[in-house]
């Protein structure tokens, strides 16, 4: 089923590019013009890296645990054993968020805005202040919730998961997590893991606090019902 993404309007910048490779449908919004053949020579690199690895090591899809790292697997797989590990969940979880951040280091040149975003996780390189705007599905009982996201002098990400919007394996009640982290690898992940884990206001409460103690965390939003979690370096602007 095809979903419309009216959020990546929010991101909009002077170069807006959009590339597809099997399910992936990547969105990139540059300050300079960008060559969308290598856009999709890159993309298919990356994905072909992983499903190589995936062919030698079927657990990497499957696993829901962190697995052991692996010293001679290329760079992107790495970094998913990373994000998983330190999410305490499986490394695929962490897929989205690692093709955009190796596709945007590839891609980043310092003083340029950068914007590459794959199904909800995103590579941001940015010197001004990002509005997101994070849509929640029909049945959740807030619908929207608007962040501002302040710029940083490194490359950054942000990753999303939801119990109630899309298809992936979900075992937790909440109806939005986004996590703004050091990179979109374990911003996916660990949304991801938090989405599972949030089942009711308590596990808020918990996440929150874990959050607070993970440096590479940079800030975080939960929606569960009524209740919305926010701590970090963000500012909610609205909430409706």
């Amino acid at each position: 089923m095809y979903l419309a993404r009216s959020y990546r309007r929010l991101f909009e910048d002077k170069f807006n590019y959009t590339v597809t490779y099997k399910a992936a449908d990547i969105y990139f919004c540059s300050s300079r013009p960008l060559e969308k053949d290598k856009l999709k020579e890159r993309l298919f690199a990356y994905y072909t890296q992983i499903e190589e690895y995936i062919a030698a090591h079927p657990l990497f899809l499957s696993s829901l645990s962190p697995l052991d790292f692996d010293d001679n697997a290329p760079a992107i797989i790495k970094t998913m054993l990373s994000a998983g590990k330190k999410a305490g969940i499986g490394p695929f979880s962490a897929v989205a968020g690692a093709v955009a951040l190796y596709i945007g280091k590839e891609l980043f040149k310092p003083k340029e805005e950068l914007v590459i975003e794959n199904g909800g996780d995103v590579f941001l390189a940015t010197a001004n202040p990002k509005r997101v705007l994070l849509q929640l599905g029909r049945a959740s009982k807030i619908k929207q919730v608007e962040i501002v996201i302040p710029p940083r002098k490194e490359n950054f990400g942000m990753g999303s998961s939801s119990a109630k919007i899309g298809h992936s394996l979900n075992f937790g009640s909440a109806d939005l997590v986004t996590v703004i982290a050091k990179n979109s690898a374990y911003a996916d992940s660990f949304a991801t893991a938090f989405s599972n884990q949030i089942k009711n206001k308590k596990d808020l409460e918990e996440i929150s606090a874990f959050a607070r103690r993970e440096e590479d965390i940079y800030g975080f939003v939960a929606v569960l019902g009524n209740s919305v979690a926010c701590w970090g370096d963000i500012e909610i602007k609205n909430i409706k």
